[in-house]
């Protein structure tokens, strides 16, 4: 059934063709209790789970109508749902639902009143449901594992990022309708609950074997943050450095292999507290590993979903990802999925500088996020989804999952750094702790970042928003040519890189305002070595100096064809040197190589003057020769790459996402 609003007022605000919630009523904090019985435990009643959410709203204009968020799922006791409204004199008045509308589309529900809501009174709404748990993994769902006694036992953990809180309870499931949580779950004795927040109390019912465990108030925060877990694990403990408690949870059987976890937890928490000259924001940190689809960086309550505990890469960029998170994306969050960039690029980009910390420099920043770069023109070499950091169109629940890709976590990023490094380290981290802690608790988006920024006048674009509107809103990338323009001197242009399948990306997309122009800044190393920068302007040329090395430290987020780059006195370049230098060449020659602008033999001749100088990535230059000749496909060769598991999981995730109007 489509839902109708019958006063303009409550039309909701149009995101592409997607209806959002009005503001015109919007939560100020949520009170939930939630009974949950297991399976497997002695415990009277259906396997599931059910509740009732008391909220605290904020009436911005009369209205006879709310809307909020409910899932197919949510099974709502009408009879009993209350609305009750404080009036001037102090006395409350309940008003009753005349009319209670589904719109399974966009899983809202319509409440109609029997009296007008007035404005700027304190406004209660109360509403008692129960539900099941989801088979999909995604809101509140089962999970089992062995206790360490050749024993299965059964969790129950919830995952409510993008929207999957409304399959919980009903509330206002987008991102920039923050409220604070007081959260109270009954669960089977035997059995621990955790959250977001610490315990205040447990209370054991021995009438009908249940324990009654009430948190902590969250701050302010999303709903697609709030998350619980009940289950029978063990944990180890540790402080950080300001005496934030760190706990690791994970099966008895897994206890003894937590230290690596803890560890980088605490170390990541100590890093980013310092960074950003602010203190983590809740009185405790849990980090709980067990099998899940993907990491999820739900605040103060970490999933890392069975990651392999002998794997210390991936743990510490999985802990190093998450723990960024709770800066970026919990404190202050993107208001809507568009610019999700603004979470998950965000947090790329201190991945990488917590993996350098962690990792005493073995994982340096200046290795991995312009690795966030190449990685990004790779899949635009391949493929053409998910290659924007910001989206334009968001037309259905399912369109919102599909924001989490390549363009949302590399290209976004890639973007950070390029422009950290335009706008100078110090002046870049001065501004994003001053943007962190202007707008802590509260929903952003880009232009509220850019205005943190001033762009160096030196010959570029005069405004952030000009310089980095292009690079986010557009796919793909430049194409840097250069050219002999006389014996001093070569020229730059610019084109749109071709990666065979323009016209397939360009039926699917917008044609944009900029042309697939942009404005690029070339670093470049002279013949006395020393690093200069050019601007590269929209719809323009540059001169640069002959025998130049273009893009050293790969901080371009663009590709550079010259002839002179496949010369043998080119091989001779001492750039080559610089590890990321020399990568950066080899993949532009393979991407060149697919898109046939030169042979594969000479590609090869490219790989065998330059691989030997860091032999340890030969592996990759193998593989990539084997695509070439058609020996190996992209996926495996992708896979050989070893991309970000932490995009790639939650992608899959994602990918799973099913939404209709019968179920959740």
């Amino acid at each position: 059934m489509n839902l109708i609003y019958s006063l303009v007022l409550l039309f909701p605000a149009v995101f592409g063709n997607f209806p959002r919630l009005s503001k015109n009523v919007t939560p100020i904090s949520y009170t939930l209790e939630l009974e949950i019985i297991l399976p497997g435990y002695d415990i009277k009643g259906t396997n599931g789970f059910t509740g009732n959410v008391h909220i605290n709203l904020n009436i911005e204009e009369d209205t006879d109508v709310i809307i909020l968020h409910a899932a197919k799922n949510i099974q709502i006791s009408r009879g009993i749902t209350l609305l009750k409204q404080i009036k001037e004199n102090g006395k409350s008045k309940t008003n009753i639902i005349t009319k209670y509308i589904e719109n399974n589309e966009y899983q809202e529900i319509q409440l109609h009143f029997m009296e007008t809501i007035k404005k700027n009174l304190p406004t209660f709404l109360t509403i008692y449901y129960e539900s099941t748990f989801n088979e999909n993994r995604f809101g509140l769902f089962l999970s089992e594992y062995n206790d360490g006694n050749n024993e299965n036992k059964t969790a129950a953990s919830t995952q409510f990022e993008p929207f999957f809180a409304r399959s919980v309870v009903p509330c206002f499931d987008e991102p920039d309708f923050k409220a604070t949580w007081t959260v109270t779950l009954r669960h089977p004795s035997g059995t621990i609950a955790l959250s977001n927040t610490p315990t205040v109390s447990e209370e054991h019912s021995y009438f009908d074997n249940m324990i009654e465990t009430r948190f902590e108030k969250t701050p302010r925060m999303s709903s697609y943050l709030l998350a619980f877990v009940v289950c029978e694990f063990g944990f180890k403990a540790a402080r950080s450095q300001s005496g934030t408690p760190v706990r690791v949870f994970a099966p008895s059987s897994e206890i003894s292999d937590v230290d690596v976890i803890l560890n980088a937890a605490v170390e990541s928490l100590n890093y980013f507290e310092n960074k950003t000259n602010i203190p983590f924001s809740l009185p405790k940190l849990d980090l709980i590993n067990f099998d899940f689809p993907a990491g999820m960086e739900n605040w103060g309550l970490i999933v890392l979903g069975g990651v392999l505990y002998n794997d210390t890469n991936e743990l510490n960029s999985l802990i190093a990802h998450e723990v960024a998170h709770q800066w970026f994306g919990n404190l202050v969050t993107a208001e809507w999925w568009n610019e999700i960039w603004l979470n998950e690029g965000f947090a790329t980009f201190y991945e990488a500088l917590g993996l350098d910390y962690l990792t005493n420099g073995n994982q340096s920043f200046a290795e991995n996020v312009p690795k966030n770069a190449m990685t990004y023109l790779n899949e635009h070499t391949f493929g053409i989804d998910n290659e924007v950091a910001t989206i334009t169109n968001i037309d259905s629940l399912q369109s919102i999952g599909n924001t989490f890709g390549i363009g949302t976590y590399f290209k976004g990023s890639a973007i950070l750094n390029m422009f950290r490094n335009v706008i100078g380290w110090n002046n870049f981290d001065q501004a994003i702790i001053n943007y962190l802690k202007e707008n802590a608790y509260a929903n952003t988006n880009s232009s509220i970042f850019f205005s943190y920024f001033q762009m160096p006048n030196e010959n570029g674009p005069s405004s952030v928003d000009e310089f980095l509107r292009p690079w986010l809103e557009q796919v793909g990338h430049p194409l840097v040519t250069i050219d002999h323009f006389n014996e001093t001197h070569n020229i730059l242009s610019q084109s749109r890189f071709d990666n065979g399948k323009l016209k397939e990306i360009d039926d699917q997309t917008p044609y944009p305002i900029w042309e697939y122009q942009w404005d690029i800044p070339v670093w470049y190393l002279d013949t006395h070595h020393q690093l200069k920068l050019v601007w590269l302007r929209q719809n323009s040329t540059a001169l640069i100096g002959k025998n130049v090395s273009i893009n050293p430290g790969a901080n371009g987020i663009f590709r550079v064809w010259s002839e002179v780059d496949f010369s043998d006195d080119k091989f001779q370049d001492p750039a080559n040197r610089i590890e990321i230098y020399q990568k950066s060449r080899i993949d532009n020659a393979f991407a060149f190589a697919l898109s046939k602008r030169i042979t594969i033999e000479k590609y090869e001749r490219i790989v065998h003057q330059l691989g030997h100088l860091y032999p340890e990535n030969q592996h990759l230059h193998n593989a990539q020769i084997q695509v070439l000749h058609g020996s190996e496909n992209i996926t495996n060769y992708k896979a050989t790459l070893g991309a970000n598991s932490i995009m790639e999981r939650k992608q899959r995730r994602l990918s799973n996402i099913e939404v209709s109007n019968e179920t959740n």
